[in-house]
C-alpha cells in the first residue's frame, strides 16, 4: 500500500486503532447468551513527515556549483506534494537559494505533472544570523553576528544591497520521467549578473500528503521565524552536513491504512483469496491497488456460510490513534 499511497491512486486514511464486536454465536453451548468478540488493529509504524530527501553538490573541490555548471535532483512525487531544496548564495554573509514553502510544485490543479521552466519558484532568503556585506567574492566569512528572522530579499537586503532576481541567478527544469518521478536540473545562471556567485551543497526534501494535507508544509525553513535544524550552516558556510542530518532524521516509510475488510465466516474456505491463486475478479484488486473495498464486500455479503461483512471506514486520525466505529456493512446476525 505504500507505493499506492505515493501515486496517489486513493486517499490516505488511517484507521488507528479501531474496534469491531460481532455475535460469537454458533457455538454457544445450551443456548448461552452470544459471546462478543472485539477485535483490534492498529497500525504502528513509525511514521515519519518526509517520503524522501537527499543532498546535491558541484563536481570539484570543493564542490561548489559554479557559474556555468549545474547538478540534477531525481525524486518520487505524489499528487500534491512539492519538492524543496537549499543552498547557499556564496558569496554572502549568510544568504541562501531556496523555494518558498512547502516547494516547487510538480502538479497542477488538475493534477497532470509540471514540466519545464519553474525557476520562477525559486527565491534568496536572508538567514537572519549575519549582517550582510556587498555581495562578492571580497565578502568577510563569517561577518557581524544579527539576531533576526528569515526573510525573502527581493531586490534589496536589510542592508541596502541589490540583487537581481533570484531566478536570474538560479535556473530551475522540471521534467517528468513516468511513474510519479521527476528530474530537476538546477543550473546556475549568475555568471554575467551583477551578482555573480558560486552555490554551495545543498539539501531536497519532500514531504507527505495524506488527506489533502502535506505532513510538514515547511520542511527547511519557515519564513518570519527564526533559522533551525542546520539551515544556518548552509547558509553561513556552505555546510550541508547538519541540514542533512536532521532531514534524514524525519525521513522514511509512511504508509496509511485503506478502510478494512473484515469477514466473518464458517464451513468454506478463504472466501477472499488463496496463496498461489489468480485474482477471482471478485473486487480484491479494488482493494489491493485502490483501497477501496466496496465491491468485494458485496460480492462477500451474498457469499454462503459468510455470517457478517464489516467495511470500516475512515475516521478520526489520518495518522496514528484514530479510532473507527462500528461496520459499514453488515450481513447476517450480530
Amino acid at each position: 500500500m505504500n507505493q499506492l499511497t505515493r501515486i496517489g491512486l486513493w486517499p490516505a486514511a488511517a484507521l488507528l486503532p479501531f474496534f469491531m464486536s460481532a455475535c460469537k454465536k454458533d457455538n454457544a453451548p445450551g443456548g448461552a447468551a452470544p459471546q462478543m468478540e472485539t477485535i483490534t488493529i492498529e497500525n504502528v509504524l513509525n511514521s515519519k513527515p518526509l517520503v524522501e530527501s537527499g543532498t546535491f553538490q558541484g563536481t570539484g573541490s570543493p564542490a561548489l556549483i559554479q557559474p556555468g555548471q549545474s547538478v540534477t535532483i531525481n525524486f518520487a512525487a505524489a499528487k500534491g506534494e512539492a519538492l524543496s531544496f537549499a543552498t547557499m548564495y556564496g558569496w554572502s554573509n549568510d544568504l541562501f537559494f531556496a523555494p518558498a514553502s512547502p516547494g516547487i510544485a510538480v502538479y497542477g490543479s488538475d493534477g497532470t505533472p509540471i514540466e519545464g521552466d519553474v525557476s520562477g519558484q525559486i527565491k534568496l532568503w536572508d538567514n537572519g544570523t549575519r549582517i550582510n556585506q556587498v555581495p562578492g567574492a571580497s565578502v568577510n566569512h563569517p561577518g557581524t553576528a544579527d539576531n533576526q528572522v528569515i526573510k525573502e530579499v527581493n531586490g534589496v537586503d536589510a542592508q541596502g544591497n541589490t540583487y537581481v532576481p533570484a531566478s536570474k541567478l538560479v535556473s530551475a527544469v522540471l521534467k517528468y520521467n513516468g511513474n510519479s518521478t521527476f528530474t530537476l536540473t538546477l543550473t546556475n545562471t549568475s555568471g554575467g549578473t551583477t551578482n555573480p556567485t558560486p552555490l554551495s551543497p545543498g539539501v531536497w526534501s519532500v514531504s507527505y500528503i495524506v488527506g489533502g494535507n502535506l505532513l510538514m508544509p515547511n520542511p527547511l525553513y519557515t519564513a518570519g521565524q527564526p533559522t533551525a535544524n542546520g539551515l544556518t550552516n548552509i547558509a553561513e558556510m556552505g555546510d550541508n552536513s547538519k541540514l542533512w542530518a536532521y532531514v534524514q532524521s524525519i525521513t522514511g516509510i509512511f504508509t496509511p491504512l485503506s478502510p478494512v475488510l473484515v469477514v466473518v465466516y464458517n464451513g468454506i474456505d478463504n472466501p477472499i483469496y488463496k496463496i498461489g491463486e489468480a485474482d477471482r475478479g471478485q473486487g480484491l484488486k479494488y482493494l489491493a491497488q485502490r483501497g477501496v473495498p466496496d465491491t468485494l464486500a458485496n460480492y462477500l455479503k451474498g457469499l454462503k456460510g459468510v455470517k457478517a461483512v464489516y467495511n470500516l471506514a475512515a475516521s478520526g486520525d489520518q495518522r496514528r490513534g484514530g479510532q473507527q466505529g462500528f461496520p459499514g456493512y453488515q450481513s447476517g446476525e450480530g
